[in-house]
């Protein structure tokens, strides 16, 4: 509550929220920050705006709890989080005066982990200051490697702040005393009481506290639970305390039959089966867009956005390429009148049909069937069904690069180097990977520059550079905003890794079928595919990073380590017996983490 000058926290120990049980007064105190030169505005923090109290006085309450027991602010966003820590390194360089979060972090790994960082981003980072001051971030867009450190550190007890989205309550145990909530939303949408209620549980973790404690530090919800616009903060804050409201098991096959929700004013639109599959099986694209906007100019941008309606599309699409590749991979060698039997009985064996009501169940098998007819129709060879199932991709997409493959397949064999191989295949990736960063983003060719410096093994901090000195922007609306670090972070990390691997997983097939990529003629494409997926430009670095030391530069560091002292192969294992002392020395400056692996291996 921050109704009067100094803020109170209010606390709840039981299910009545009638009234708190007890508060703790004078814990928000907004104080006046040092000016820079050349400003004359006061600055204060916490900042009592609309829009960031709730951010600032969770930072606050973080800062002040740190010493107490470990602290993590959970934000909806990526971009929240990333935010608050550049907002803990301005206040600092502000002057605001308070024990950091550093002080009780244990010293030498701090300064591991401080390294890190500066390799990845530099020494002028925000996330590099953060972490000088004992404060790290945690989220989808984390380099992969750093991410493991934190969670490491933070369950040893090294490091005491952590600022995280979901992705901290996603299988990592970890010995929190405080979980401060900036918000109950998660992007656009109330978090899941069953999400909540599991990272709940980092919270006061049985064996490592005797206790833990839940602030949502949004104090309009507790200053406005009384109004009646304003209520429904407090109110979705208390929801999410009830285990009894967590959601029951669903399906993301009953979900796909569900009617669309979208829009402000809860849109709601039931569509039919076979409709659905109408709208997603259409090649023409226009065809679908011209539905989208039909419904938007009848009832508002409001009650039926387009693209709303067109992001829900492209989701169910997801769901259904999933229900196509397992029909392919289990497609057999039987007639088709077998197979539709077939397809009908595993439609009746999924957790969907045991859950639908008598209506979805037909649906359920009209989907199940279509799909069927569907993946019949664009391929009708068993054989050939067999080989798409196994890129994990949807018939059409399959059928596609295997078609691309087909027309270029002396030119692919040819191939030697990871340059030689993205300059051809930069056009699939465009075509098949469905990401605003290939086609919208300008300037033209942007993108293809990134994604060079990335298979090179560049750091983050020269790629993002990059970005600064393009002025590369993305469409918003009808305007274009800089294109942000966490938009590159993303696409490198997310896409190039998961999206991109599956599309390469499908050339690789159609180029080496039943042989497989394990013979030397497939030892280029190889390292291609792997240099795309971890950012890494040599067999030595990509080695080391799959046996453990698994942050792309701790990979180039103990692969130039060597390298320098003549190691001579191209595979880590040899190092590891006959070179673990060059090894250790590369780690004694990283995240102890690293060093447990060594140890392990």
């Amino acid at each position: 509550s921050w109704h009067e000058a100094l803020g109170q926290v209010m606390f709840y120990e039981s299910s009545d929220y009638a009234m708190p049980d007890y508060f703790v007064p004078r814990v928000i105190e907004q104080v006046e920050l040092n000016k820079r030169p050349g400003e004359r505005t006061p600055k204060y923090f916490p900042d009592r705006k609309e829009k960031e109290v709730a951010k600032e006085v969770s930072l606050q309450l973080g800062l002040r709890l740190a010493g107490q027991g470990a602290v993590a602010i959970f934000c909806g966003r990526k971009n929240t989080a990333s935010g608050l820590a550049e907002r803990a390194a301005e206040i600092h360089s502000r002057g605001y005066a308070v024990q950091w979060p550093a002080v009780v972090s244990n010293e030498d790994e701090l300064r591991r982990l401080v390294h890190l960082i500066e390799l990845h981003f530099g020494g002028d980072y925000f996330l590099t200051k953060a972490a000088r001051l004992g404060i790290f971030v945690h989220h989808g867009n984390t380099p992969h490697g750093l991410r493991i450190c934190i969670e490491s550190a933070m369950q040893r007890q090294l490091v005491r702040f952590v600022i995280c989205t979901s992705t901290l309550a996603q299988g990592v145990n970890l010995p929190i005393r405080y979980l401060i909530v900036t918000s109950t939303r998660q992007a656009d949408e109330q978090i899941k009481n069953r999400d909540f209620q599991n990272l709940m549980g980092r919270a006061g973790r049985a064996g490592m506290h005797t206790e833990g404690l839940v602030v949502f530090a949004d104090p309009r919800s507790f200053d406005g639970r009384k109004n009646v616009k304003e209520r429904w903060r407090f109110r979705d804050s208390v929801s999410l305390l009830d285990p009894e409201l967590a959601e029951d098991t669903t399906s993301a096959l009953l979900a796909l039959l569900s009617p669309i929700e979208v829009g402000r004013q809860g849109f709601v639109l039931e569509l039919e089966a076979d409709h659905l599959l109408d709208l997603m099986y259409d090649t023409d694209l226009s065809a679908r867009e011209a539905w989208a906007y039909g419904l938007e100019r009848r009832h508002g941008k409001d009650g039926a956005p387009a693209k709303g309606l067109l992001g829900e599309l492209k989701r169910r699409r997801n769901v259904i390429v999933a229900v196509e590749s397992f029909l392919m991979a289990n497609r057999g060698t039987g007639s088709l009148a077998e197979y539709r039997l077939l397809v009908a009985a595993w439609a009746k064996e999924t957790l969907a049909y045991s859950l639908a009501d008598d209506t979805q169940k037909v649906a359920l098998l009209t989907l199940f069937e279509r799909v069927a007819d569907h993946v019949n129709s664009i391929e009708p060879s068993t054989e050939r069904q067999g080989n798409f199932a196994k890129t994990l991709l949807g018939v059409d997409a399959a059928q596609r690069i295997d078609e691309w493959v087909s027309g270029r397949r002396d030119v692919l064999l040819a191939l030697q180097t990871t340059t030689e191989w993205l300059d051809i295949v930069w056009e699939l990736l465009v075509a098949e990977i469905d990401d605003k960063f290939f086609s919208d983003v300008e300037p033209r060719g942007f993108t293809a520059e990134v994604v060079k410096g990335w298979v090179e093994g560049k750091p983050y901090k020269t790629l993002l550079e990059y970005i600064r000195t393009q002025n590369a922007t993305k469409p918003h609306g009808n305007v274009r905003w800089k294109l942000t670090d966490d938009d590159v972070l993303e696409f490198l990390e997310s896409t190039l890794g998961f999206r991109g691997a599956l599309v390469l997983a499908a050339v690789g097939q159609s180029l080496f079928g039943g042989a497989g990529t394990d013979s030397q003629e497939a030892k280029p494409f190889n390292l291609f595919q792997k240099s795309l997926k971890y950012g890494l430009p040599d067999w030595l670095a990509i080695s080391a990073f799959e046996r453990g030391f698994s942050d792309r530069e701790v990979a180039l560091k103990i692969s130039a380590a060597l390298l320098a002292d003549g190691y001579p192969f191209s595979h880590i294992g040899a190092a590891l017996r006959e070179s673990k002392t060059i090894v250790a020395k590369v780690l004694k400056d990283l995240p102890s983490y690293f060093e447990e692996v060594l140890e392990s291996l």
